[in-house]
C-alpha cells in the first residue's frame, strides 16, 4: 500500500510544472515542502524519467517535496 502511494505522489508532483524536461537530463530545481513548521524552498540537482527523481545520497521527494521552476544544469554554466 504504500509503495502505491508513493508512485500517486510522484505522479502529482510534476503538475505544478510546465514544459517537463529531456528525461534523464540533469536540471537545478527549485524544490518546496510544506509541512506543520511550514514552507522551505531549496536548490538541488535532479533528473525527469516519467517521475522526478533525486541522486543518490538524497531522500527528495520522499516526502511530498514537488518542483516549482527548473532550468537545464547545462544552461547554468
Amino acid at each position: 500500500m504504500k509503495r502505491l502511494w508513493n508512485r500517486i505522489r510522484e505522479a502529482f508532483a510534476i503538475h505544478n510544472v510546465s514544459n517537463c524536461p529531456s528525461e534523464l537530463e540533469p536540471v537545478l530545481a527549485k524544490i518546496e515542502h510544506i509541512n506543520s513548521l511550514g514552507k522551505s524552498s531549496w536548490y538541488e540537482v535532479v533528473y525527469f524519467d516519467k517521475y522526478w527523481r533525486c541522486y543518490a545520497g538524497s531522500d527528495t521527494f520522499k516526502d511530498g517535496e514537488k518542483v516549482v521552476k527548473w532550468r537545464y544544469c547545462k544552461d547554468c554554466c
